[in-house]
């Protein structure tokens, strides 16, 4: 695998040998096709390029996004939810706990106009989630939603409702 930055124009190599569950559980190969590449070869405004195969054939071409706003943080009771990313459109991730318990992992649900959209249990690693007590594993990542209005992520052990409009 080969990526080429716009900073430079350098290509460089990188080997894909990291395993993918998700690709394995698919049948592709035997998963050991992930990679990564170091941060510090871009820039915000990067354009990527990956390349692979002899000769080189193009694979696709990636832009980096702007940096996300501010993460929000609500609390309601003993509930703890701080969302990184919004708007919705773009997936909903953070983390959630209940500060009373925190060995409960939360299940949540994620609703749009009074519908749910979405379910997790609260179980990503999250250092950020530290600071409020516990192991760090509350994060989430909830997928994209196409809904403008009536958000609303719902706490589903306790019934607790947090409006994110």
């Amino acid at each position: 695998m080969h990526f080429e930055t716009a900073r430079g124009g350098k290509l460089r190599r990188v080997l894909a040998d990291r395993y993918r569950a998700d690709v394995h559980k698919q049948g592709i190969g035997d998963g050991y096709c992930g990679f990564a590449v170091p941060a510090k070869h871009f820039d915000p405004s990067a354009r990527v390029r990956f390349f692979c195969g002899h000769p080189l054939r193009e694979l696709g071409r990636f832009s980096f996004r702007a940096a996300a706003p501010k993460a929000a943080t609500f609390k309601t009771g003993s509930l703890v939810l701080r969302i990184d990313r919004r708007p919705a459109a773009a997936g909903l991730t953070g983390w959630a706990l209940n500060r009373q318990d925190l060995e409960h992992r939360r299940r949540l649900l994620l609703c749009a106009n009074g519908h749910i959209v979405a379910t997790q249990t609260a179980t990503l690693f999250r250092e950020d989630s530290l600071s409020e007590g516990g192991d760090g594993l509350h994060g989430f990542s909830l997928p994209p939603v196409d809904a403008s209005s009536g958000l609303a992520i719902v706490d589903a052990s306790t019934g607790t409702a947090i409006d994110l409009d």
